[in-house]
């Protein structure tokens, strides 16, 4: 559906966007409101906190052999097999504020932290940035914009103001 609605018209773009260590920023506590939210999945909760709850401690150790703890209170494990459903939850809320702003024609998609609109050319930039400010402020992810790009069909120049965002 993504590839036929940016290509239904030449002015369309597909914009994609890409979280900054994802899953190492993503907002623990919206991981755990959107489990409790859900009945058949909230029973979930006390192993989830188990590893969740509070923060994770790792060991590190410098050049001289010196052990230094750091603390990391956001985020979950790469290697997590609950890792992208928790994400997933985490984000949805994102998802949906930001979704529920996109105008007629405008789509939004995800899958994890790889979120794609498809708009019009002229209003490429604004959705990328809002949709960006939106899942930073609900999920607590940065874009990663080094990653980020836009097609379209018609090709040409970029779209108005997609430079302001690589700044």
């Amino acid at each position: 559906f993504m590839r036929a609605a940016a290509e239904s018209e030449p002015d369309r773009v597909v914009v994609s966007l890409d979280g900054i260590g994802a899953y190492d920023h993503i907002r623990r506590a919206a991981m755990l409101t959107k489990l409790r939210e859900l009945p058949g999945a909230s029973a979930m909760i006390p192993f989830v906190r188990i590893f969740y709850g509070t923060a994770s401690a790792y060991t590190w150790f410098d050049a001289a052999g010196q052990s230094h703890t750091i603390a990391q209170g956001e985020g979950g494990e790469q290697g997590d097999p609950l890792m992208p459903a928790l994400y997933a939850l985490a984000q949805h809320d994102a998802l949906a504020a930001a979704a529920a702003t996109l105008r007629p024609g405008e789509w939004l998609f995800a899958f994890l932290d790889d979120v794609y609109t498809v708009t019009s050319k002229q209003g490429a930039a604004e959705v990328a940035r809002m949709v960006a400010a939106t899942i930073h402020d609900h999920a607590g992810v940065e874009p990663k914009l080094g990653k980020f790009q836009v097609w379209g069909r018609g090709g040409g120049a970029e779209p108005p103001g997609i430079d302001g965002l690589l700044e």
